[in-house]
């Protein structure tokens, strides 16, 4: 297989997604990982100027196409199939459907919110758990409709592969991912809003305490997560896998969390901690993130070591540069994958 760090060189892998955000740092741990690798994207972000490399094949399409898959199945026979992009219990069962028996492993990222009320527990939650976690009763006081909704259908996902006999899957149950050029905006929210109050020299309105946990990964950690899982299951075969990991940084306090934040501005706000029965629809108190959801992560370190994530002090002064540039006007426009 030649270079250690080649270890994929010669096998073929079929990338969902990966033209923007941590789907980017994907696609590029793949290549350096030495795959050839085929992504399927909409095409409306990068069609007239895809990225560049010799073992990249890039391809527009409706991932939900059944018969589109099957072609992709059978022209290039990938060993592994990552899926970036799968949001619904149809794409699930279609995966199964047109994957049965034709490749080795399903690498899909989910979510948290997979976890349904089980995330307003306060408790850090193992993967073992997720198996208890069967309702969302509760959840619309701290989520909306669309976020819930949205974690139901990844859990069905989930619930789909994690059974299937004729596909295996490795499952990813991220946290909230943060990083720059992230499309949602979350990532941004509370350093752009730290900005805002200090130009205008106001104090920034927390809803929570300083003791309230925070937790996130690095959006750009997740090519060495999902290479580094891939490299325990080329050497060690499905055995070296468990069925799901948490994919998270420890919690860090809210409190320790704002102040790596300021410590990048020269004149900083004040910060001013709002309870959260005080003023509940004011839209000046900005309500982090989301808060007291905790994922254990130790599975993950067990099996891949802490340094592949990346501590909270060495990107957040990155989330802050690319909030000043947002609040200076200095943003593209996104368009969707």
């Amino acid at each position: 297989m030649g270079s250690p760090s080649l270890f994929l060189d010669g096998t073929t892998v079929l990338l969902l997604g990966g033209s923007r955000f941590f789907g980017r740092t994907i696609l590029s741990g793949l290549l350096a990982s030495g795959a050839r690798v085929v992504r399927l994207t909409r095409g409306l972000r990068d069609q007239d100027h895809p990225p560049q490399h010799p073992n990249l094949i890039c391809l527009h399409g409706d991932r939900n196409d059944a018969a589109l898959l099957a072609d992709i199945r059978d022209r290039y026979r990938p060993r592994m199939v990552v899926d970036n992009i799968l949001y619904h219990p149809d794409g699930a069962r279609m995966m199964e459907t047109v994957f049965a028996g034709a490749c080795d492993l399903l690498l899909f990222t989910s979510t948290v919110m997979s976890y349904l009320n089980a995330t307003l527990s306060g408790v850090s939650l193992r993967e073992e758990q997720w198996e208890r976690s069967v309702h969302a009763e509760g959840m619309e006081a701290v989520y909306g409709d669309g976020e819930i909704v949205y974690g139901q259908n990844k859990r069905q996902c989930e619930d789909i592969l994690s059974h299937s006999k004729t596909l295996p899957s490795l499952i990813l149950r991220l946290h909230n991912v943060a990083g720059e050029d992230d499309f949602s905006g979350k990532s941004s929210l509370i350093p752009r809003a730290l900005w805002q109050a200090a130009r205008a020299g106001r104090p920034l309105y927390l809803r929570g305490t300083p003791d309230h946990s925070y937790q996130q990964v690095w959006a750009g950690d997740m090519g060495r997560v999902v290479c580094g899982l891939l490299r325990r299951f080329v050497e060690q075969g499905r055995t070296g896998l468990a069925d799901a990991y948490n994919v998270a940084l420890p919690p860090i306090r809210l409190g320790d969390y704002v102040a790596l934040l300021l410590a990048g501005m020269a004149t900083p706000p004040e910060i001013r901690w709002v309870g959260e029965g005080i003023d509940r629809d004011n839209p000046n108190i900005l309500s982090p993130y989301p808060r007291n959801v905790r994922l254990d992560p130790a599975r993950l370190v067990r099996d891949l070591a802490p340094a592949v994530l990346t501590p909270y002090a060495d990107w957040l002064p990155l989330l802050m540069t690319e909030a000043a540039r947002l609040e200076e006007g200095g943003c593209a426009s996104r368009s969707p994958v």
